[in-house]
């Protein structure tokens, strides 16, 4: 279990870099677009279609990372008041609820991005941009995603207490 979770541990930390390079290349985009407009130079063709592939990307991307810290959104106001073994439970059952969701989620995603690559599937515009690598990109993300989860329901389940940090931190 150690050696999966640092696996996913490197992998999130991957795809999160990822994700910050593609925000930073949407701004550049969006920013240059904003300037071309202004002082009428050339615009950048398919911009749209760009920032539209790599916002899915930058969510996508990040996912994982955001379950490992535990860094989804909870109303602590009402869940810290809570004992402890009931804030445990509330975490095992977020997690399997959040498995249920994302499980059909990820096979559809595989499915959309193995027929776009098999069929060679390009978005419209000039550049004739092809539409699986965006897709791959919401593959992965929801595939790490799916495994973080995993590996949280284990954790959650076999470490008696509350667990309530990252679970970077409790592995240690």
């Amino acid at each position: 279990m150690r050696q999966m979770t640092k696996v996913l541990g490197w992998l999130e930390n991957a795809l999160l870099q990822l994700a910050v390079v593609a925000m930073i290349v949407i701004t550049v985009i969006i920013c240059y677009g904003i300037a071309a407009r202004s002082f009428h130079w050339p615009g950048l063709p398919d911009d749209i279609l760009i920032v539209r592939q790599l916002m899915v990307a930058t969510i996508a991307a990040a996912l994982g990372y955001a379950s490992a810290e535990r860094a989804h959104i909870a109303i602590d106001i009402f869940y810290n008041a809570l004992p402890a073994g009931v804030r445990k439970a509330c975490n095992l059952l977020a997690w399997c609820i959040g498995l249920v969701a994302f499980v059909p989620l990820t096979v559809w995603a595989w499915d959309e991005f193995a027929s776009s690559f098999a069929r060679g599937d390009y978005m419209y515009g000039k550049l004739k941009l092809q539409e699986w690598p965006g897709e791959a990109m919401f593959f992965v993300g929801l595939l790490v995603m799916m495994l973080r989860l995993v590996a949280l329901v284990v954790h959650d389940a076999r470490h008696p207490g509350p667990v309530d940090g990252p679970l970077a931190r409790a592995e240690k």
